[in-house]
């Protein structure tokens, strides 16, 4: 059994990946994935009851105590999301294919859907949980969601706007809306943590699979 810890948020990002890198190598193999917020992924690693955990970076250089190691995968860039059928997007023209360009007026007034804590450590931030400067930027958030599918459902059925995730536009029905007067890009580091004194062959070929994927150049 292979056991994984992450926030849900990674393991949307990675499990697939993981998944399908395991059963090509060992077509036997079996994977257990514990929900946990990064701080408590890395600990139950640290312990010996997870053989790998996905985190960010600055769980790694906060909490990544002796004999552990992290593996640099990939960035992950918050991007503004919206339904296909919301008011904003029908606006707009996605001219180069990547985006829907919208100014911050034309963006702010609707209403947007935010989690109280973060997807990644699960601390209590209120309207910045998700990497948005409303400090600067102030949203009007009519949804509080803790619960990631219900945040989905709410970006889908185009009841409100959402700071999400890059990974997470790829999900059929939601498109990014550019902005293209705001100054602020809140992007995070991820990374896989294991205990290399520990660790079987899986670990390793997993550690440098998964590195090699995500890494690897888009043909163009």
């Amino acid at each position: 059994m292979h056991r994984v810890a992450a926030p849900a948020v990674l393991q949307w990002r990675f499990g697939t990946t993981l998944t399908q890198l395991l059963v090509q190598r060992y077509p036997e193999s079996r994977l257990a994935f514990a929900t946990m917020f990064e701080d408590a992924a890395i600990i139950a690693v640290g312990r010996g009851e997870a053989d790998i955990a996905f985190v960010t970076g600055v769980a790694v250089a906060a909490n990544l105590p002796a004999g552990l190691e992290a593996v640099p995968l990939t960035t992950i860039t918050m991007q503004l999301a919206a339904a296909a059928s919301h008011p904003l997007v029908a606006e707009a023209v996605d001219t180069d294919g990547r985006g829907f360009v919208r100014t911050l007026d034309q963006v702010l007034p609707y209403d947007f859907a935010c989690p109280n804590r973060s997807l990644f450590c699960g601390i209590e931030r209120g309207s910045r949980a998700d990497g948005w400067r409303d400090d600067q930027l102030p949203r009007r958030i009519r949804y509080w969601v803790e619960d990631l599918q219900v945040l989905m459902s709410l970006i889908r059925s185009g009841h409100a706007l959402a700071y999400l995730p890059d990974f997470a536009l790829r999900e059929p029905g939601l498109v990014r809306v550019k902005l293209s007067d705001c100054p602020y890009e809140c992007v995070e580091t991820t990374h896989l943590v294991w205990r290399p004194s520990a660790a079987s062959g899986w670990h390793r070929y997993v550690a440098e699979g998964l590195q090699a994927i995500i890494q690897a150049p888009i043909a163009a």
